[in-house]
């Protein structure tokens, strides 16, 4: 009877704790945006793994591309200490360049192709500085909320545009820091998509593209911007100077 009794708890525990399990299926757009909102409270530190890719064709010189690729370590705070390293591809050019950036309170160094670090610390803004940590985007996303759509996978929630709204495209120019020589800014695309796990209902991937056309050129800037080791990365620290 004692050992029945004993069963009998454990079976009921399992029926309480699976009833209490909040579901993440079927949501509206709205309790997403809600869900996505909330969940800048849980990110404290992350690392993104990035690619910023420009294309560039031209009727009489043809295609150039370059393509930034590299990962980011953020410590959220007010102004964010990040550590930055990222390798640039340029057609035309025999070498990759390479750089690497540290940002800890007001401390900001950078290194280039292996040469000694130079401290840079007053010479830029925050603002001047590749904006892309987990809350400003979702900060953006809520601007942007009325023109995206949503459809739902099975482990996932996908927030879509695509279109040439210059509101949207004002809001990630910004952070991104993109602009178009030579093009009229109602001739600037939007694509976006950004997925969003369902099982943390925090952003996973973010991924948006600009378009810019004029009779004789086109430009695209893309960004891919993964989202990935949450409140794993370990505290920055700066690099001695030689």
């Amino acid at each position: 009877m004692k050992k029945f009794g004993r069963t009998l708890i454990l079976c009921m525990s399992v029926i309480l704790f699976g009833a209490c399990s909040e579901s993440t299926d079927d949501l509206t757009m709205q309790e997403v945006q809600t869900r996505l909102d909330q969940s800048t409270n849980e990110v404290d530190r992350y690392e993104i793994d990035m690619v910023l890719t420009v294309l560039a064709k031209d009727m009489s010189r043809g295609e150039q591309k370059q393509v930034n690729k590299g990962k980011v370590q953020y410590i959220e705070k007010e102004s964010p200490d990040f550590h930055a390293s990222y390798i640039t591809t340029t057609d035309g050019e025999p070498n990759d360049a390479k750089a690497e950036v540290y940002k800890k309170d007001n401390i900001i160094l950078t290194n280039e192709n292996g040469g000694d670090w130079e401290d840079i610390s007053g010479q830029v803004t925050d603002e001047e500085l590749l904006s892309v940590q987990y809350a400003k985007m979702i900060e953006n996303l809520r601007k942007v909320k009325d023109e995206l759509a949503m459809k739902e996978k099975e482990d996932s929630y996908i927030l879509t545009y695509s279109g040439n709204s210059q509101d949207v495209y004002k809001v990630f120019k910004d952070s991104f820091n993109m602009s178009f020589t030579g093009v009229d800014s109602t001739n600037i695309s939007s694509d976006l998509e950004v997925v969003i796990d369902k099982d943390t209902m925090r952003m996973k991937d973010f991924n948006y593209e600009a378009v810019g056309k004029n009779p004789t050129q086109s430009v695209t800037i893309s960004v891919e911007l993964g989202y990935g080791q949450v409140n794993e990365v370990e505290e920055i620290e700066l690099p001695k100077l030689n």
